[in-house]
């Protein structure tokens, strides 16, 4: 199952049950007031959920980009010193050869 298969399953899943409990208020003996209620109180948990999931979603990519930051921060570090230690060893040996010749 590829990523972009295993995300569609849960968002079908959600639509499919907000379509559905839309549909059973809409179709529900109740007087118009009451429908309109239900539809408002419904549609504040569906937008209070959807605010919840976006903030979750925002600290897993700040997660993320940190993570990657520090990695990039270390992995720079060490390329720089391994630099710097050949860039020393080509110096040291530049200076043997030539006092040898």
């Amino acid at each position: 199952m590829t990523k972009k298969t295993a995300l569609k399953k849960p968002a079908m899943f959600v639509f499919g049950g907000l379509v559905g409990t839309g549909t059973a208020l809409l179709l529900a003996p109740a007087s118009g007031k009451e429908t309109r209620e239900k539809i408002g109180d419904f549609a504040g948990d569906v937008k209070s959920r959807a605010r919840c999931y976006a903030l979750r979603g925002r600290d897993k990519v700040t997660g993320a980009a940190k993570k990657t930051r520090d990695y990039l921060t270390q992995r720079k570090s060490l390329i720089a010193a391994s630099f710097d230690a050949g860039k020393k060893a080509y110096v040291a040996e530049k200076k043997r050869l030539t006092k040898v010749h």
